[in-house]
């Protein structure tokens, strides 16, 4: 009993200490832009494979379903070294939770739409759903981008042109002017992740969105004293 008692206390002791030391580095880091990214698709594209590959490095062959949202953050330092920090809206893809999905979208300074490209029905779906489904609560300067996950699986290369090219064109023509892109990743290899959220951050630090919700502004610089006596 003993025994048990100090593994529990060293195991608690252990846990309290990493808490705090990831709450310090946190609360450490300053943070010039912090920014609401949604992902939407159907269900099995990856899209929560996706983000754990991102945020926490973790790769699951099997990833029970999202019920309505997760949300996980991801901070990335850009190349004019500014601090973004992304919170990541990870939505449910299945049809029964699409109405619940709605309500989440609102705010975003960008958006994913993830598709399998070994299952071009995924990317069908886009087109006949989720872009009418996302554009009618999203402000024009939103970012978009189209996703095309499990890359390694793909065994014909040239497919993906013409989908890219044929959902690229179906999203202008709802939002014209919209600042699109478009990304090959694979979230179990780990292909081109770090480059989508890095790519995402650097065009929100150079085009930051006008609205206010979801969205931190960059930090008031410090204020100085002035040297008038007057």
């Amino acid at each position: 009993m003993n025994f048990l008692k100090k593994r529990l206390f060293a195991f608690a002791g252990a846990f309290i200490c990493s808490v705090c030391t990831g709450f310090s580095v946190s609360s450490a880091l300053e943070l010039d832009l912090t920014c609401k990214v949604i992902v939407v698709g159907d269900a099995g594209t990856g899209k929560t494979s996706i983000i754990k590959k991102a945020t926490q490095g973790e790769f699951l062959l099997e990833e029970r379903p999202t019920i309505g949202v997760d949300i996980a953050s991801l901070t990335i330092k850009t190349s004019s070294e500014k601090n973004v920090k992304l919170q990541i809206w990870d939505t449910a893809g299945q049809e029964r939770f699409r109405s619940i999905s709605t309500s989440y979208i609102r705010g975003s300074a960008a958006t994913l739409f993830v598709f399998d490209c070994n299952n071009l029905d995924s990317a069908a779906n886009l087109q006949q759903y989720w872009f009418e489904h996302v554009r009618q609560h999203l402000d024009e300067d939103c970012i978009f981008v189209i996703v095309a996950n499990k890359f390694d699986l793909l065994q014909n290369y040239d497919v993906l042109t013409p989908v890219f090219e044929r959902l690229e064109g179906s999203l202008r023509d709802i939002k014209p002017g919209a600042k699109i892109k478009c990304f090959e990743v694979s979230a179990c290899f780990g292909l081109n992740i770090d480059a989508l959220f890095e790519d995402i951050a650097e065009a929100l630090v150079n085009s930051p969105p006008v609205y206010s919700f979801g969205v931190l502004a960059p930090r008031a610089p410090e204020k100085t004293q002035s040297k008038c006596s007057c």
